[in-house]
């Protein structure tokens, strides 16, 4: 059975969309620690405002996932365009493997095979133009990972001894794990354990980034991470998330 859903077009601030698209697809944790399975369909160019939207249209049969973007883009007044033109949507029904159909507009369409290769999901462009692989593979987040940063909320030097000793105490009770270079949804895991973020933290100073595994369960974990934030609340942030669907913030 066809699954349509749309949304509907208001009759203004509509411009044309650009020719050229990049994909990937995302893998979000939920916050009973399932997972979901997104496409993200994002513009080359990035000169757009961040509340720009596209308008889609999708249907599924669970086999075929179809997929039409149309011709113009809901636009917003802003002071900065430097955004890209983008959207998230749900692969509802996928398995083992799935054929995308992407349409923008009437002029462009693309077809895509995503399939599931145990460790990782891998995206192949079989046929079209105006779409380009952004990361044809994303590698799934393992059980028991936790990822995030810590940083300074002041330029005092001591701080930075502090934010040291914070790390020191995650390391010291999970254990340091090296992952495959690749890209894991929420960030990208370069040569030498680098991480970089999907989502700049925007933050000024300098920050730690980090991942480890861990063996605690649901009340260790939020024991742990409660205590951490009764020692550093004054002068340490950090942004923490878990593969059981935990994140904890200290701002």
């Amino acid at each position: 059975m066809w699954v349509f859903l749309g949304c509907t077009k208001p009759e203004e601030n509509f411009i044309r969309i650009p020719s050229e698209f990049q994909v990937s697809v995302a893998e979000a944790v939920l916050e009973d620690g399932s997972r979901s399975l997104y496409l993200d369909l994002a513009s080359i160019s990035a000169t757009y405002c961040l509340g720009d939207s596209l308008v889609y249209n999708t249907a599924s049969n669970g086999y075929d996932f179809n997929v039409s973007v149309l011709e113009s883009f809901k636009a917003n007044e802003c002071l900065s365009k430097r955004f890209s033109l983008d959207c998230r949507i749900q692969l509802k029904g996928f398995s083992d493997s799935m054929f995308l159909h992407i349409a923008f507009g009437k002029a462009t369409t693309a077809l895509l095979l995503l399939t599931d290769n145990r460790d990782f999901y891998k995206l192949e462009l079989i046929d079209g133009t105006g779409l380009t692989l952004k990361t044809p593979q994303t590698r799934k987040i393992p059980d028991k990972l936790l990822w995030g940063y810590a940083y300074v909320k002041s330029t005092d030097p001591a701080n930075e001894q502090l934010l040291t000793k914070l790390v020191k105490e995650i390391e010291y009770d999970c254990t340091t794990h090296w992952l495959p270079e690749g890209f894991y949804s929420y960030f990208y895991l370069g040569a030498g354990n680098s991480i970089t973020w999907v989502e700049d933290p925007g933050l000024a100073g300098g920050y730690r980034n980090f991942y480890y595994s861990y063996s605690w369960n649901e009340v260790e974990l939020d024991q742990f991470f409660h205590s951490l934030a009764e020692s550093y609340e004054r002068l340490i942030g950090f942004h923490i998330w878990t593969s059981d669907g935990k994140v904890f913030v200290l701002k």
